[in-house]
């Protein structure tokens, strides 16, 4: 950025109605306008704060700064929208359309949107039809991780000198943000995610060595080998089929000329010692033998497909093709991802996608299957350290009884905190250690976060369909 070029204008935008959830928004903007006063590029930037943001507030903000990057703090609903306040602090959520059909008004000026909070992805989805670079997060994240990306996307967006740095300066910041998350020791670098306008391709992707870059800037060259490979494999591949049905061809004449004269040699037939012409009889046992091959080889290949059919029978008849991505998150060891897609899944059986949020009946009548076929995964992939038959067992333990406090604290979703008269009681909190190394137990959990859906009613289930 040189000094004929405009400052760029970021405007944050932060809301945390009441009866959600406190974050800690005040130390992410804090922490962003630290970073944006320390770098060297500081009077290039310049930074615009709105709080306690109403839906019209939103509007007023950009229409008056007219920002280059946009920049949202708060809670996030999945497909219910992102959350604002209404006139009187309560949460008013806003949909993806409106998100989308505001922002895509100022696409001349706004190069980046980013949504810093939970279940954002489908409003970065919508919005990144209008806007160049959308950042959301596909799953709930914590305090800690949320403010650790915004920090490092910041202190990268500002730092980001194209003579040294790669892809575009929202990509490279992007990549900081994730690696901040690691670097603090957080699990949930995985969890941001950004969208590009259709427009913009895979920027990204880099050719792997220098001899692919030289391949790529000479197109035509690079797609005359690659038919010529094809070619060539396909040749090869009929090689076998010409010669068979080049001796078939030649076999019937050479009996036909048997009583006239001897049998012309042929040159696709290797010759027999001390240079002997093959004999009538020769090429007939080798015909034989080559077609004794073929069909024993045909016989093969049916017996491998009848039992490969018959091993997908098993398959699908064994598994559940809705819980194929679980599976692979927890061979993977992915426990915080497979966290997510397990609540995703079980929303789905539901038929409560839309809510995020599973109540005492919806737990009534779940399909006992299908929590069986979720605990098998995750009992399967965590040596027994996480499931649903896990927790029923802390569940029913002796130390914990039946008791929601007792559960909440011995399984890691709540602590003791001093509440007045009352003492000392058990407070639900936000779970950040997604590893081996968690209270046994404490997974699946985001199903019973996300709503604050009814945890005994919960346990109930799993207790009914003998987990």
């Amino acid at each position: 950025m040189n000094s004929n070029t405009p400052a760029k204008k970021i405007l944050i935008l932060a809301a945390n109605p009441k009866q959600t959830s406190r974050l800690r928004l005040d130390e992410e903007v804090r922490d962003i306008k630290e970073g944006l006063r320390l770098s060297q590029q500081r009077d290039k930037f310049i930074l615009q704060q709105e709080w306690a943001v109403r839906p019209r507030d939103v509007r007023r903000a950009v229409l008056d700064f007219r920002p280059n990057i946009i920049h949202f703090s708060g809670h996030g609903a999945g497909t219910t929208g992102l959350s604002f306040e209404d006139e009187t602090g309560k949460e008013k959520l806003v949909t993806s359309v409106a998100l989308a059909g505001l922002f895509g008004q100022f696409a001349k000026q706004v190069e980046c949107v980013v949504l810093n909070a939970c279940y954002s992805e489908e409003q970065a989805l919508a919005i990144a039809q209008h806007i160049d670079y959308v950042i959301g997060m596909n799953a709930a994240i914590g305090d800690k991780a949320a403010l650790e990306f915004a920090v490092g996307f910041y202190d990268a967006l500002v730092a980001y000198d194209p003579r040294y740095d790669t892809y575009s300066r929202i990509e490279f910041a992007f990549n900081i943000a994730c690696n901040a998350i690691q670097f603090a020791g957080i699990s949930g670098d995985s969890i941001p995610i950004m969208k590009k306008k259709p427009h913009l391709g895979k920027v990204e992707e880099q050719p792997a060595n220098p001899q692919e870059e030289s391949q790529l800037s000479n197109g035509t060259v690079s797609a005359n080998q690659n038919q010529a490979s094809r070619i060539t494999q396909q040749q090869n591949t009929n090689l076998i089929d010409e010669d068979l049905a080049a001796i078939e061809a030649r076999i019937p004449q050479k009996e036909f000329t048997l009583n006239n004269q001897e049998p012309p040699q042929l040159t696709s037939i290797h010759a027999e010692p001390n240079n002997a012409q093959p004999s009538t009889s020769n090429f007939r046992s080798l015909f034989a033998k080559i077609a004794q091959a073929k069909n024993k080889l045909l016989a093969g290949s049916a017996i491998f497909l009848i039992g490969l059919a018959g091993f997908q029978i098993y398959e699908q008849k064994f598994s559940n093709p809705r819980y194929t991505q679980l599976e692979s998150l927890l061979s993977q060891q992915r426990w915080q991802d497979a966290d997510v897609e397990t609540a995703q899944r079980m929303w789905e059986v539901a038929g409560k996608w839309n809510e995020r949020s599973l109540k005492a009946e919806d737990y009534q009548k779940f399909p006992c299957e299908d929590l069986r076929t979720i605990d098998s995964l995750w009992t399967k992939y965590s040596n027994h350290h996480f499931g649903f038959s896990v927790q029923r067992s802390i569940w029913e333990s002796s130390e914990v009884n039946g008791r929601l406090g007792k559960f909440m604290i011995r399984v890691g979703w709540g602590e003791e905190k001093e509440n007045g008269k009352n003492g000392r009681v058990p407070v639900f909190v936000f779970v950040t250690n997604f590893s081996l190394s968690a209270p046994k137990g404490q997974l699946p959990w985001v199903v019973n976060w996300q709503g604050s859906g009814d945890r005994e009613a919960y346990m109930s289930r799993i207790i009914s369909c003998g987990l």
